[in-house]
């Protein structure tokens, strides 16, 4: 044996096997690692270490800045999203998922999806200490969401525009409210751009 252990079950590594040491990317993104690790001694003592948690890019995220699983241990960060964006921006999105990752690990909150009680205590905590912000959600930019959505349709019957991020035609989860709080009666959909 190598003497070196995995994370997830703390067992020693089969003989041959390495960690890697280059970086999985070779474009321009930042060490979210690295990063992690730094914001987990400023903001959290050190105690995220121990919870044994991957953190990396993920691939193909155009609908939400970041997201934890968290029986898997995996912590999923939208290059898509985060390169169109300030690095504040990327620094509070990671924040936000650390909440989640302290939440589970220190007292076994899977509940903490809500975003309420305990989480709304430890985002105050974090946003006093400053300088970054940590928020619930985002309220992306509008040429940032056009650039993420760059697929428009329209609806014939009440004239609603839908942005998608992909080309294929809405289906029936593109559920879209009119004036006065109904939901369109028949929605048909045709493509704008």
């Amino acid at each position: 044996m190598s003497g070196r252990v995995t994370r997830s079950q703390q067992l020693p590594l089969a003989e041959g096997l390495r960690f890697s040491k280059h970086p999985c990317t070779t474009d321009e993104r930042p060490d979210l690692r690295g990063l992690y690790g730094q914001l987990d001694q400023n903001y959290f003592d050190g105690g995220l270490a121990a919870a044994g948690y991957t953190i990396g890019w993920g691939r193909r995220m155009k609908k939400t800045s970041g997201y934890t699983d968290l029986p898997l241990r995996i912590v999923r960060i939208s290059w898509e999203i985060h390169r169109l964006l300030p690095e504040e921006e990327l620094i509070g999105t990671l924040l936000h998922e650390m909440i989640h990752v302290k939440l589970f690990h220190h007292r076994n909150d899977a509940d903490s999806f809500s975003h309420k009680g305990e989480f709304k205590k430890e985002m105050r905590r974090i946003n006093k200490i400053g300088p970054y912000r940590v928020v619930i959600h985002h309220n992306l930019p509008r040429k940032v969401l056009y650039q993420l959505r760059p697929y428009v349709w329209k609806c014939r019957s009440c004239k609603h525009i839908l942005r998608l991020t992909d080309s294929r035609k809405p289906g029936l989860k593109s559920f879209h409210r009119v004036r006065g709080g109904k939901g369109c009666a028949k929605p048909s959909w045709t493509k704008v751009k």
